[in-house]
């Protein structure tokens, strides 16, 4: 579906122009499937570099309409063309992407690592090719130490994720199969706290 971005409100979120019954509509729309990581304002400053007002993207959607929620919002992934490569100095196959290719926003959100995909389900979201090039990113992101990687401290999303119960990084392998497993911690029975020192 054919749009053109009016602004782009935050680094996750823009408005859009849509043909609606015929007529320009503008409507909120949310970049799917991806959480941003690090400071917001540099992730919203790689959105504006993507794409600026008036840009024209495209957005990927499960069925035929683009469905929105009670408050008018709607979400999808937002593709557009590129003529050059949008980042010269990354490694093949992630330098051809934008050289009259097509990609995704989030993808480059993530390559540039202001971003993480959300969730499993996100890639499920995306055609195959799409989904082989967000893991790529994300790899990419990390072993170049792009965007919040490079910050002193920073801790990966994996790792702040963990909740009670959880092991780190036991949540979603965020990129691939070859992402690092750690085994779950087996918790050490403690000494009752009632207990004397001659355990009774």
């Amino acid at each position: 579906m054919p749009v053109r971005v009016v602004d782009v409100q935050s680094a996750l979120r823009l408005t859009v122009e849509a043909m609606v019954g015929g007529l320009p509509t503008t409507m909120p729309l949310q970049l799917d499937g991806i959480r941003l990581i690090g400071p917001p304002d540099h992730a919203l400053t790689k959105l504006k570099e993507l794409c600026p007002p008036g840009a024209q993207v495209i957005l990927e959607i499960p069925g035929e309409r683009l469905e929105t929620d009670a408050f008018g919002l709607a979400k999808a992934w937002v593709l557009r063309d590129f003529a050059a490569p949008i980042d010269p100095a990354s490694p093949a196959p992630a330098a051809a992407v934008g050289a009259g290719h097509r990609t995704a926003l989030q993808i480059e959100l993530m390559r540039s690592g202001w971003a993480v995909l959300e969730d499993q389900g996100s890639l499920h979201r995306l055609p195959p090719h799409f989904a082989m090039q967000a893991r790529q990113a994300m790899q990419e992101a990390r072993t170049r130490k792009m965007g919040a990687y490079s910050l002193p401290g920073f801790q990966p999303p994996e790792m702040a994720e963990s909740g009670p119960g959880l092991n780190r990084r036991e949540r979603l392998p965020l990129v691939g199969p070859d992402t690092e497993t750690i085994q779950p911690v087996v918790e050490q029975p403690q000494p009752s706290p009632t207990a004397g020192a001659n355990g009774f």
